[in-house]
């Protein structure tokens, strides 16, 4: 059971890890995939507040752009194309991905 969540652990790490260079071409042709980030993050940590994925992962260059309302507005969209679901976790709602984001 430990090595089965350790490749499962693997194959996220590495999923993110493309993700990761895809995007950072993006941004470098001034586009960022703020729908797919949110999942993927989620996905890797088991869910995650608006707060906290818009500290640790928008990028410094998008904050003046991408704020709080933006990521609660993507994650609802998420919600409605049944990609994530809200739960309530230790007094504030935390975003959980579900399935597998259309490529």
């Amino acid at each position: 059971q430990t090595l089965a969540r350790s490749v499962i652990l693997v194959d996220l790490l590495q999923s993110y890890a493309i993700v990761e260079q895809q995007e950072s071409q993006m941004q470098r042709h001034g586009s960022f995939d703020l729908n797919r980030r949110i999942h993927i993050y989620a996905k890797a940590n088991g869910g995650c507040t608006v707060s906290r994925f818009a500290s640790n992962c928008i990028p410094i260059r998008y904050r003046k752009n991408v704020n709080q309302s933006h990521v609660k507005a993507a994650m609802d969209q998420l919600v409605s194309m049944e990609l994530g679901e809200w739960r309530d976790q230790k007094r504030s709602q935390t975003f959980v991905a579900l399935g597998r984001f259309p490529d």
